[in-house]
């Protein structure tokens, strides 16, 4: 590791004023747009070590103490670096730091079978609800987000293209996409799949889905989806504990569909969509066998 400034940890005052939006993990991971692409550290390695992208170069700073690091050489461990040039940080010594793990469902969400988030989606519509204005503006034009695909997956049989005509960016993880409007996500692309249709199936009150295709073509797409639900499915041992204030309806689904919310060995799962703001209600479901 090269160079470590400030060489004294800022006032935590003047830390809280300056990088408070910052504290939540999907702010931080969205300052890497311009990471460099040679960078020896991965973004989320980053984002996970509490740190956002301020530049030049491969310059980094953390969120809570406001220390700033550069100069990443292959093996660096974001998190001992961190810990190695500023152990007084709380976020590095595990104390609460304001930390908002916005993408904390996202893990969950790699391994959760599709279909029954769309059944989610329609018990917490609320929570859904559209913005008026888009989640990720400065993703608003299509020449934007097609500059996010620059490391996407070459064996993937989607287009970037088309995907960015349809309002999705690159996220920079595995084949995940979100769209710009909206913040839904959809991952486990299969050749022949049509990112408008699966904007439609899984996100259908987007509202710039709804300018760019109408309302027809999603009420289209969303009848044939609503005959393909899961069939229950048995298991020897179901677990289920909630978080805060959990809606009844979506325990009751938890408990009628049996879902699977972490990666079991032999499992099968389907295109997995990341439905927007539905932290708020939906609870933490583990099937083990």
């Amino acid at each position: 590791m090269g160079d470590a400034a400030p060489a004294e940890e800022p006032r935590a005052a003047r830390c809280r004023l300056f990088n408070s939006s910052m504290r939540s993990v999907a702010n931080r991971l969205r300052t890497f747009q311009q990471w460099p692409r040679t960078a020896p550290v991965s973004a989320q390695d980053l984002v996970d070590a509490g740190f956002f992208y301020v530049g030049p170069g491969d310059e980094v700073q953390c969120f809570c103490c406001g220390g700033v690091l550069k100069d990443w050489r292959p093996g660096d461990c974001p998190l001992i670096e961190h810990m190695h040039f500023f152990p007084s940080c709380k976020y590095i010594r595990g104390e609460n730091a304001g930390n908002q793990e916005t993408l904390s469902l996202q893990e969950i969400f790699d391994t959760v079978d599709g279909q029954f988030l769309s059944v989610l989606q329609g018990i917490v519509s609320e929570e859904t609800a559209m913005p008026n204005e888009p989640e990720y503006p400065e993703m608003v034009t299509e020449e934007m987000r097609l500059s996010t695909f620059e490391n996407w997956p070459q064996n993937s049989s989607i287009h970037p293209e088309q995907l960015a005509r349809a309002g999705f960016f690159y996220t920079g993880r595995g084949d995940v996409v979100r769209c710009f409007y909206c913040d839904g996500g959809v991952r486990s692309w299969s050749l022949g799949d049509d990112p408008w249709r699966e904007h439609a199936k899984w996100y259908p009150e987007c509202e710039f889905l709804l300018h760019s295709k109408g309302r027809e073509f999603v009420n289209s797409i969303q009848g044939t989806f609503s005959g393909t639900l899961l069939a229950p499915v048995s298991h020897e041992h179901f677990v289920c504990s909630g978080l805060g204030l959990v809606d009844g309806r979506v325990l009751n689904t938890c408990f009628s569909f049996w879902i699977i919310f972490r990666d079991i060995p032999g499992t099968r799962l389907s295109k997995t969509p990341l439905p927007p703001k539905v932290s708020a209600v939906i609870p933490w479901c583990f099937i083990f066998w």
